[in-house]
């Protein structure tokens, strides 16, 4: 797809942000990173939700879906730097954006507003992450480079890399290979504290049944945030985008009201974890 301030073009297998259906314009972009092995296609049920307040890209990765052909990445920065390369050529810049990362999409999010700060490009209104500890606290990834499949997959499951039902046998194929490149991408990530700061809005959101990630650890993050940091704590576990798609949303679209950061200011822990979810 080509830069524009209308509609995009008609999405290409080797585009690094689909838009994904119902495709209906709407006041503010959402720019979605998918979590470790997945694709696009993950975010679906999200465009829906959101459709008429937040128009949805999806990143789409190589090594997987339509793009299943090319080699996965497996270092950080150079696939950070590629997508910040695609970008701008993939939004309206008319209209302001919201970068959304799930799970480990949410490092690469980071990643790429750290590169695009580096480039004195445009950026998003607001960083939304969901399930996914501080740059600064993520963890050593095992080595899996080289284990067999089922020594793989038992790996995987034991540390719990992916929803269990992806963990299926039938699953296991084709999200193998994109999985083993994830978990060297980010064990190829290197946290530099120089660049803490990013300047812009964060809204943050975790299940409150997360066994993963304590809201305590996940207020680590504010201080990448500046002034206008919040913490959304939700119903649901770590693997929100199944259990919680319409809390999801619900934060999601909350930030349409007001994106560029003119928020309410930081959340108590555990704000949404009964009663519903509030913006």
């Amino acid at each position: 797809m080509s830069g524009t301030t209308g509609a995009p073009a008609r999405p290409e297998a080797t585009d690094w942000f689909v838009r994904l259906p119902p495709r209906r314009t709407a006041p503010v972009q959402l720019v979605a990173i998918p979590g470790a092995g997945t694709g696009c296609g993950v975010m679906a049920p999200l465009a829906r939700r959101v459709a008429g307040e937040l128009e949805l890209f999806a990143a789409s990765l190589p090594g997987r879906l339509a793009r299943y052909a090319e080699p996965a990445r497996t270092e950080f920065d150079p696939l950070v730097a590629e997508l910040a390369d695609a970008l701008p050529g993939a939004l309206d810049d008319t209209r302001p954006y919201v970068l959304f990362g799930y799970c480990s999409g949410a490092l690469l999010a980071y990643g790429l507003v750290r590169e695009l700060r580096r480039r004195a490009a445009r950026l998003p209104a607001r960083l939304v992450v969901v399930s996914f500890v501080p740059p600064h606290r993520v963890p050593v990834q095992p080595n899996l480079t080289g284990l067999p499949s089922a020594e793989f997959w038992e790996a995987i499951l034991t540390h719990g890399g992916v929803p269990a039902a992806l963990g299926e046998p039938e699953h296991r194929p084709a999200l193998e290979p994109a999985l083993r490149a994830d978990y060297q991408l980010i064990a190829d990530y290197a946290h530099v504290d120089e660049d803490t700061v990013l300047g812009l809005p964060i809204t943050v959101v975790v299940g409150a049944g997360d066994e993963m990630l304590d809201p305590e650890v996940a207020l680590g993050w504010s201080r990448y945030a500046g002034d206008d940091f919040t913490l959304k704590v939700v119903g649901g576990g770590h693997w929100l985008l199944g259990e919680a798609v319409d809390d999801i949303a619900h934060q999601l679209t909350c930030v349409t009201c007001h994106p560029a950061g003119q928020g309410a200011g930081p959340s108590p822990v555990g704000g949404s974890a009964s009663g519903g979810p509030v913006c």
